[in-house]
């Protein structure tokens, strides 16, 4: 999830960013009466309903991208996808990572934020070395809830100082703001303590093989054995995995029907134009302009066009006839991770998976 509302998956599109590609003062966006507000042309106040709404359609479009061009649009982790037994593996999704599982190690919950400064911060001294950043997640304290930072430091003392501004840090209570929207001044709108956690690779379980005893005692028993993972083709989605050696000396007697694997894939970080499609998908999937001014209503109304005359690639675009929609849709065929002579994807509207 990203900041306000109901709790969804954390998307690759956050709302904060959202807001910056629109022109949307970020603290109108994000329910708080400003004195920034006046700077910017859009400025009036949405509500969580709005925000839930673009939050929807988002991540929806992200779905709907994801399936065709055959890898998620953010670092993602998949757990025990299932193979038969085979010495290279073609995952489920292209652009791999690392090898492993999740992995969340607790770096500070219930730190302070500090209101002294505009934009506030959060100081602290890790227990534990960090040596990757970008690792670092801020959430609202008990849940999984992100908060967007704007900057992250650690100084040659060690100290973490993470910065962020003010409009994006409104309580949890306070969610549902009123029409005029919070005031910025006072603090007690704002949150006081966030928790601070690092999510990594884990290569700890990687492989684990499934067997039936069917030369030993018991025919009819499963158990399964670990292994571990080798990455063959990062971007196709090849990999290979074998018994650890241990295993490998004791189980000679099995014969191994499948395997499960754990991985991360996925994007590492959205250029202009994976924004632009997820963005301009999301507004040809919405039935109704968002709340703001003729700015934003005027990106909606491009997106949700459709043209008086139509060509029959068009009329045949799985993802709609809008304007919005084949722009997202003539970026995803062209950015479709292909292997073994086959276009990877799922392609909606009975489309065929493009032989070259």
């Amino acid at each position: 999830m990203q900041i306000f509302g109901e709790e969804y998956e954390n998307g690759a599109l956050s709302l904060v960013r959202y807001s910056q590609i629109i022109g949307y003062n970020e603290c109108a966006f994000f329910g708080v009466s400003s004195p920034s507000n006046i700077k910017y042309a859009c400025r009036e106040i949405w509500g969580q309903p709005q925000r839930d709404e673009i939050q929807n359609y988002l991540l929806e479009a992200e779905g709907m991208l994801r399936d065709v061009i055959g890898y998620p649009l953010k670092p993602t982790f998949i757990e025990d996808e299932q193979h038969e037994d085979k010495l290279s593996i073609i995952t489920k999704w292209s652009k791999l990572l690392c090898v492993g599982i999740k992995g969340t190690e607790i770096i500070s919950d219930g730190a302070t934020v500090d209101y002294t400064s505009d934009p506030p911060t959060v100081t602290i001294t890790p227990s534990v070395p960090i040596s990757d950043l970008t690792q670092l997640r801020i959430y609202y304290p008990g849940t999984d809830v992100e908060i967007i930072p704007l900057n992250i430091v650690l100084t040659s003392m060690s100290t973490l100082v993470i910065t962020i501004p003010k409009c994006r840090l409104v309580d949890m209570a306070h969610w549902n703001n009123p029409e005029s929207g919070w005031v910025y001044t006072d603090d007690s709108n704002f949150q006081s303590t966030v928790d601070i956690h690092r999510e990594y690779c884990d290569p700890s379980k990687q492989a684990e093989f499934t067997h039936s005893d069917r030369n030993c005692t018991s025919f009819c028993s499963e158990s399964r054995d670990p292994g571990c993972e080798k990455i063959v083709d990062a971007e196709v989605g090849i990999m290979r995995a074998v018994l650890d050696g241990a295993c490998r000396r004791m189980c000679r007697c099995t014969s191994y029907t499948d395997v499960r694997v754990n991985y991360e894939c996925g994007l590492t970080h959205l250029d202009r134009s994976e924004e632009s499609a997820i963005v301009r998908l999301a507004h040809s999937l919405m039935p109704n302009a968002p709340c703001g001014c003729d700015i934003q209503t005027n990106l909606w109304s491009r997106d949700r066009n459709v043209p008086n005359i139509v060509t029959q690639q068009r009329i045949e675009c799985p993802f709609g006839l809008s304007d919005g929609a084949w722009f997202a849709w003539k970026w995803a065929i062209s950015n479709t991770v292909e292997r073994m002579g086959t276009t990877v994807g799922v392609y909606r509207g009975g489309f065929h998976h493009q032989l070259y």
